[in-house]
């Protein structure tokens, strides 16, 4: 079984700010994690939402784990949602794994996570 290499990246589009997460996230790829999330946030502009594409992440640590949380955390203070991609068993496991599940908004797709406030 190949890891992918980790890389995340973040882009602004007009309905949110999509941060889009591979390979494994663990204690070494977190600090990395850490800071494009941070990035994302500050170009967010609230009401819209901040969405972590999880889609190619083949490994989630403790260490990722945490920085979605705090992530989340964050996001709620300054009144932007934060929203999941997941659709991998190891994510889905990961966050259920952590009973963490009921603290984020999970979607399959990008374009599902950026319909599911509406409304």
């Amino acid at each position: 079984m190949s890891e992918e290499v980790f890389a995340v990246r973040h882009r602004v589009t007009p309905d949110a700010v999509v941060v889009t997460v591979t390979g494994g996230v663990d204690l070494c790829s977190a600090p990395a994690l850490i800071s494009e999330l941070d990035q994302a946030r500050g170009a967010a502009r609230a009401p819209r939402p901040v969405v972590v594409d999880l889609s190619g992440v083949d490994f989630l640590g403790s260490a990722g784990l945490s920085v979605l949380v705090e992530a989340e955390q964050r996001c709620a203070e300054g009144g932007t949602p934060l929203r999941l991609v997941a659709s991998s068993r190891v994510v889905l496991r990961a966050l259920e794994a952590a009973d963490l599940r009921q603290v984020f908004t999970v979607s399959e797709s990008v374009d599902r996570a950026l319909t599911q406030g509406e409304g």
